[in-house]
């Protein structure tokens, strides 16, 4: 096997966690340059691979037609008995759910190697803090931390992430099923909960509680805020006060599904970034889609209103716009999703 082979899977998924992003760029300098070179390489060579793989297993034309001579060539054909049957072979049709778990297998094992090496780990835990930069908006601000506290903070959680995964990791190549029981995962999140306590204090680490647990707004808000022209725009403390609002109405909202719904069980549930959520009790996804039309114009009309007191009446039209849009874009994916469900139920029925 030759150097670039054994590599292959831990460069594929230095790319693959990476996502070559753009931030890590400047601090890896030539060594990233050469280790995307060289994934490109791999890359090239493995859909190469494939494609000789896949054709080892297509039906051949040549081989199909019966031994005789070239066409042209004026030879007859060889005469078949009448009752022959002349098949051909086709690919076998490749289960979607099958490929994805082998694919997600492959990443797993890759993964797994790739953290095994030092220096691998180490750009892995970068990656991971820039993606935690972006996932805790202000987040140094919100806890008044220095940016040397924020990014201690950050590399804790980082690092977290990476041990929880690693953790997963292993549990999967064992074969446990679960990968984690109840008491284990309540004693790890016990764990990391006291490592935060102990850099931040308990106070900062209650805030830092608080500030997840309204994460969903404090996303949506930025967004919207991003939308918003400069005659229209909203100070930082009017932000704060529409995210605790948005949150405060979720928290509503929320428990009075758990209310409804309490002794009835629905047939799906469903949860956005922006915090709404579906429970529909459909079958067809017509019938799914017209209830979560109807489940998120509602959740939408009552955020509206929790955020009417704290916004100027063009700053509301701007906000049920901004809503309009996201709302269509939800129930786009929703579709989507219902109608790769239906295509894998009509593929699981057997054949007539």
């Amino acid at each position: 096997m030759n150097v670039g082979t054994a590599r292959a899977p831990w460069l594929i998924a230095i790319l693959v966690l990476a996502g070559a992003c753009v931030a890590l760029g400047r601090q890896l300098g030539t060594e990233r340059d050469r280790t995307q070179l060289e994934t490109e390489r791999i890359t090239r060579l493995q859909v190469r691979l494939d494609s000789l793989q896949s054709s080892r297993i297509e039906p051949s034309v040549v081989a199909a037609k019966p031994a005789a001579a070239t066409a042209g060539s004026g030879a007859p054909s060889a005469a078949l008995p009448a009752n022959a049957v002349v098949t051909t072979q086709t690919a076998p049709r490749v289960d979607p759910d099958a490929e994805l778990a082998r694919r997600q297998e492959a990443l797993r094992k890759a993964s797994a190697q790739m953290l095994e090496n030092p220096e691998s780990r180490k750009l892995a835990l970068m990656e991971s803090k820039t993606n935690l930069r972006a996932e805790y908006p202000n987040v140094g601000r919100q806890l008044h931390l220095s940016t040397e506290e924020e990014d201690q903070f950050l590399e804790l959680l980082a690092e977290q992430r990476l041990q929880s995964w690693e953790r997963s990791s292993k549990a999967r190549a064992s074969g446990q099923t679960p990968l984690f029981s109840q008491e284990d995962f309540e004693a790890a999140q016990r764990a990391e909960e006291a490592e935060v306590t102990a850099l931040l204090g308990s106070q900062r680490a209650r805030q830092f509680k608080e500030y997840q647990e309204s994460l969903p707004e404090r996303q949506r808000v930025m967004a919207f805020v991003a939308t918003l022209d400069e005659r229209n725009s909203l100070e930082t403390q009017a932000a704060e006060t529409l995210i605790a609002r948005l949150a405060d109405q979720r928290r509503v909202l929320l428990e009075q599904s758990k209310a409804e719904h309490a002794g009835q069980p629905y047939k799906m549930s469903m949860g956005f970034a922006n915090g709404m959520f579906l429970t529909l009790d459909g079958d067809e996804p017509a019938v799914i889609d017209v209830q979560a039309r109807s489940q998120m114009e509602r959740y939408d009309k009552q955020m509206a209103e929790a955020a009417a007191p704290t916004l100027t009446a063009q700053q509301l039209k701007a906000f049920t716009a901004f809503q309009s849009r996201e709302r269509e874009s939800q129930l786009a994916r929703v579709h989507e999703m219902l109608m790769d469900m239906q295509r894998r139920k009509n593929a699981a029925k057997p054949a007539q």
